[in-house]
């Protein structure tokens, strides 16, 4: 990185439009190399760095040899998710059925 955390710090709109030309076109060159740097690391995964494969995030699934990420991971994810809605679907319905209706039907019930 070109620039320390210090004179980032610095640097603000007032500083920039006092800078000559040269050297703002100098400011601005280091801070897009700066971020360029930054966002290189911020993508890096095992697949295009030297990053071991188990240093993976457990979200990010497991890796297959060949690079690619397994689907059958993916699909079990999927399949849960849909029995997880299906589950809740269903509790909905059940909570519906118990529910009584207004206030003269609750009072009907408990005389009888």
């Amino acid at each position: 990185m070109k620039l320390k955390d210090h004179d980032l710090k610095q640097i603000d709109r007032d500083y920039l439009k006092g800078l000559p030309p040269e050297k703002l076109l100098e400011v601005s060159e280091n801070l897009l190399e700066d971020l360029k740097e930054a966002r290189d690391q911020l993508n890096q995964t095992p697949e295009n760095s030297s990053r071991p494969s188990s240093s993976f995030a457990p979200w990010e699934g497991s890796i297959v040899t060949d690079g690619s990420p397994v689907e059958e991971e993916a699909d079990k994810d999927e399949e849960g998710a849909r029995k997880s809605r299906r589950r809740k679907k269903q509790s909905r319905k059940m909570k519906k059925r118990r529910r009584p209706g207004n206030k003269k039907e609750q009072k009907d019930r408990v005389e009888k």
